[in-house]
C-alpha cells in the first residue's frame, strides 16, 4: 500500500510580493518583500487559501493593509511596522498575540468580523491608536492588550468574561482617571494574568462597578478594592 506524502514547498510570488510556504491545504505568507505602501493580502495563492504567517510584515514600511475575511493572521504578523497607519480586514474573531505591537503610527483599525478575543499584547505600545470601536462583542482581553496606546475613552464591554492584567496600563484613559472605574458584568468569572493564568490584583486607584453576588464583588472584597453595587447597566 502506498500512502500519499506531501512535501512543503517554499518560494516567492513576484506579483504579490510575498515569500510563501505551501503546505497541503494552505499557502502561508512568510514575509512581505514588496515595496508597495498599500498592500492587499491575497486570499488564495498557488490554488490554496492563504494565511498571514508569524512576523510576516514585521519591520516593513507598509502604510495601509487590507486582509480578506477568509484569511487567518498569526502572532506578531504586523508588529514593529513603524509606518503602518490603517488596517482593514479579518482576524476571524481573534486578534492574535502582539499582532500590532509597537506600531507607533497605527491610527485606524477596522475589522470585518466581530471580535470575541484579543490576545496578550495585541496592540501594546500603539501610541497613535486613540479609538477602539470593536470591543462590543469581546469576551476575552489578554494582559497588556492595549498597554501604552493612545486610548482616551472606553466603550461598554457587556460580554466581557476574562480580563488580564494591565490591559489599559499607561493609556491616557487610565492616567486621566482620579479613580479608574472598571465595570465588570456578571459574565466575568476571573481576573488573571494571561502569562501565568493566575489571579492578580488590579493595580492603581481602582473602583469596581458590579452587581450583587458576582465574582467581581467577591474579588473586590478579597483584595480590599473599592467597589459599588448596581442593579444593572442602564
Amino acid at each position: 500500500m502506498v500512502f500519499p506524502y506531501f512535501h512543503s514547498v517554499s518560494g516567492t510570488d513576484e506579483e504579490t510580493g510575498f515569500n510563501y510556504l505551501i503546505t497541503k491545504d494552505t499557502a502561508v505568507l512568510t514575509k512581505y518583500i514588496g515595496e508597495e505602501a498599500e498592500v492587499y493580502v491575497p486570499d488564495r495563492l498557488k490554488g490554496r487559501k492563504t494565511e498571514v504567517g508569524y512576523q510576516c510584515f514585521e519591520g516593513t514600511n507598509i502604510e495601509e493593509v487590507y486582509v480578506p475575511d477568509t484569511v487567518e493572521v498569526s502572532i506578531f504578523a504586523f508588529a514593529n511596522c513603524k509606518s503602518l497607519k490603517k488596517f482593514t480586514g479579518s482576524s476571524n474573531k481573534v486578534i492574535s498575540g502582539n499582532m500590532f505591537a509597537c506600531d507607533d503610527n497605527l491610527e485606524e483599525v477596522i475589522f470585518i468580523n466581530k471580535i470575541e478575543k484579543i490576545e496578550i499584547g495585541a496592540f501594546a505600545y500603539c501610541a497613535s491608536l486613540q479609538e477602539v470601536d470593536f470591543l462590543d462583542e469581546v469576551r476575552y482581553l489578554g494582559s497588556s492588550a492595549f498597554r501604552g496606546t493612545g486610548i482616551e475613552q472606553l466603550p461598554e464591554m457587556e460580554k466581557l468574561e476574562h480580563a488580564g492584567n494591565l490591559v489599559f496600563y499607561k493609556t491616557p484613559w487610565e492616567e486621566n482617571q482620579e479613580n479608574v472605574i472598571v465595570y465588570i458584568p456578571d459574565s466575568v468569572t476571573e481576573v488573571v494574568d494571561s502569562d501565568t493564568n493566575k489571579e492578580v490584583k488590579m493595580e492603581g486607584n481602582v473602583k469596581i462597578i458590579t452587581t450583587s453576588g458576582s465574582y467581581a464583588e467577591k474579588y473586590a472584597q478579597k483584595y480590599e478594592i473599592e467597589y459599588e453595587i448596581v442593579e444593572g447597566w442602564d
